[in-house]
């Protein structure tokens, strides 16, 4: 499902990966366990295609991800609904003005119509016993 193939990216001339190679099929679970600065986030930043290889391919469900690819409105919609990404500072995470919206964000992605966005926000505050917050300002 996810393929690297002699992945290296750089950050202004700082090496953060260098000639990766990685497979991960459909199923498996893998933790990526290492020290602070040892490229894990850029890694997953690539997996996720938020930064793309400097060097090297990047095949999910074994088509290349590239600037190209991921333009096109289908296939970022179908890779974004297989890989998301959680950002370890909840700071960076909420990028909405409301929590609405911040709920709504990922079934947006699903390209849902609204009205099935809205009753998904709400099942999820109901859920949570927040559904006060709605319309609450981040």
């Amino acid at each position: 499902m996810i393929e690297l193939q002699d992945v290296s990216f750089s950050y202004d001339g700082v090496v953060a990966l260098s000639h990766i190679d990685l497979r991960i099929r459909r199923g498996e679970s893998v933790a990526f366990i290492g020290p602070i600065g040892s490229g894990k986030s850029t890694l997953l930043k690539v997996v996720n295609g938020i930064v793309l290889p400097d060097s090297g391919r990047y095949l999910f469900a074994g088509e290349e991800v590239n600037r190209k690819r991921l333009r096109e409105e289908g296939f970022a919609r179908r890779m974004h609904q297989r890989i998301g990404f959680l950002f370890q500072n909840a700071d960076a995470q909420l990028f909405c003005p409301e929590v609405h919206d911040e709920v709504a964000f990922g079934p947006r992605q699903l390209d849902l119509d609204e009205a099935r966005v809205g009753e998904r926000v709400t099942d999820c505050l109901q859920l949570l016993g927040i559904t006060h917050l709605e319309h609450r300002t981040i």
